[in-house]
C-alpha cells in the first residue's frame, strides 16, 4: 500500500476546454493493492471497508501522501517529483466511474455490472456528480456495450440520468472529454453558470 492507503494521488492539473474555460482537475484512484504471495488485498490498519463502500467516500486524509508517478518511484521516492497531496486533505467533488467494455478472458460480463451497479448506487447516496467513462472502446465488444446500457437504463439508476463518455486512452480518444463533463457537472451542481 502507498502510505497505509488504498488510493493514489496522481497531482493535478489546469485544463481548458474547447470553449477557453479553465477547470482545476486534481485526480485520486480508489485502488486495491494485492498481496503477490496470498492474491488477497493488504489490509490497511483500522480500514477495512470494502472497495464497493470505500471507493465512494467524498473526504480522504492521508498525511505527506506524495504523488504517484509510477510503480519505480516506491522505495526511492527521492528520486521522482516530490508532491504532496494538498494538506493531506481531500474533498471529492465528482466521481468517475469506470467500466471496460474490451473482452477479457475469464470475465463474466454480468459480474462486471453487477459490480459497478453497487458502487453507482454508493455514489448516488454522497449526491455528487458521477458519469462512467466506457474505457477501451477501441476494442469494445458489443456484449459489453450492451451490459453498459443495461447498467445505466436500470430502474434504480435511470432517474440520475448518467452520462456515458466512451473513451480509449490507448488512442487518447476523449480522455480529456471524461474530466471535462464530471467538472462541468460539479459546477452545475454548485450553481456556476459555466
Amino acid at each position: 500500500m502507498v502510505n497505509n492507503d488504498h488510493f493514489l494521488y496522481w497531482g493535478d492539473v489546469v485544463k481548458t476546454n474547447e470553449e477557453g474555460v479553465d477547470f482545476h482537475i486534481q485526480v485520486i484512484e480508489q485502488t486495491e493493492f494485492i498481496d503477490d504471495a496470498s492474491f488477497q488485498p493488504f489490509r490497511a490498519s483500522g480500514k477495512s471497508e470494502p472497495y464497493v463502500k470505500r471507493c465512494t467516500n467524498s473526504k480522504l486524509l492521508s498525511a505527506e501522501k506524495l504523488m504517484y508517478i509510477c510503480k519505480d518511484q516506491l522505495g526511492i521516492e527521492r528520486e521522482y517529483e516530490q508532491k504532496l497531496m494538498p494538506d493531506g486533505k481531500f474533498a471529492v467533488d465528482g466521481f468517475i466511474c469506470v467500466y471496460d467494455v474490451s473482452a477479457v478472458p475469464n470475465r463474466v460480463p454480468e459480474r462486471q455490472t453487477e459490480f459497478c451497479s453497487q458502487i453507482l448506487l454508493n455514489i448516488a447516496k454522497t449526491k455528487k456528480p458521477v458519469i462512467v467513462v466506457a474505457t477501451k472502446c477501441d476494442e469494445a465488444n458489443e456484449i459489453l456495450v450492451r451490459e453498459l446500457e443495461k447498467l445505466i437504463n436500470r430502474k434504480e439508476l435511470r432517474h440520475l440520468n448518467i452520462p456515458v463518455v466512451e473513451a480509449s486512452s490507448h488512442e487518447n480518444v476523449n480522455v480529456d472529454s471524461a474530466f471535462f463533463t464530471v467538472a462541468q457537472l460539479v459546477d452545475k451542481s454548485r450553481g456556476r453558470s459555466r
